[in-house]
């Protein structure tokens, strides 16, 4: 019996964005399924884009994390971080089963890409998501001064009813 702990390689491989120490862990018997979730909030946490793509299209993987891991995580953070390409990809990529939901956690993601200064992402999803149709975009622009002040600057305007 080996006396490596394959489960400990496995967080550190997901820390650390090793994706074939990853494989190498798994296939070793390191107890991926059901820890799926534990190695996306890894990748999360070192906003590693590459090892967070691998993990929600890899077919070399006993299963795969929900792309609504941490409420739509990656793609809130993808926002904040003005990645508007990896946000995209989220939103529409034909290689995932499913989509990120846009609007997660009262459309956050519209409110991060604003509080960033992230024109692309901003204009992106008020263009192509109908963010300023959202009651809760509508209520942070009526309320926020700075964000109502940020979306004129870029002249983007939205109805306060």
């Amino acid at each position: 019996m080996s006396d490596i702990d394959w489960d400990a390689k496995l967080t550190a491989a997901a820390y650390a964005g090793d994706i074939p120490a990853l494989l190498e862990a798994i296939a070793h018997g390191a107890s991926y399924s059901g820890a799926e979730e534990s190695v996306m909030h890894r990748a999360l946490q070192r906003w590693n884009v590459p090892l967070l793509r691998f993990l929600l299209t890899s077919s070399e993987l006993p299963s795969r994390p929900s792309i609504h891991t941490g409420y739509d995580a990656a793609f809130r953070q993808a926002c904040e971080a003005g990645d508007v390409e990896f946000a995209r990809w989220l939103a529409a990529a034909p290689e995932l089963g499913e989509h990120a939901d846009v609007h997660a956690c009262c459309d956050e993601a519209f409110e991060l890409a604003c509080r960033g200064g992230h024109d692309a992402v901003v204009r992106w999803l008020a263009a192509e998501h109908g963010m300023l149709a959202s009651e809760h975009v509508r209520y942070l622009i009526a309320n926020d001064g700075e964000i109502r002040s940020y979306l004129e600057g870029l002249g983007i305007t939205a109805g306060r009813g």
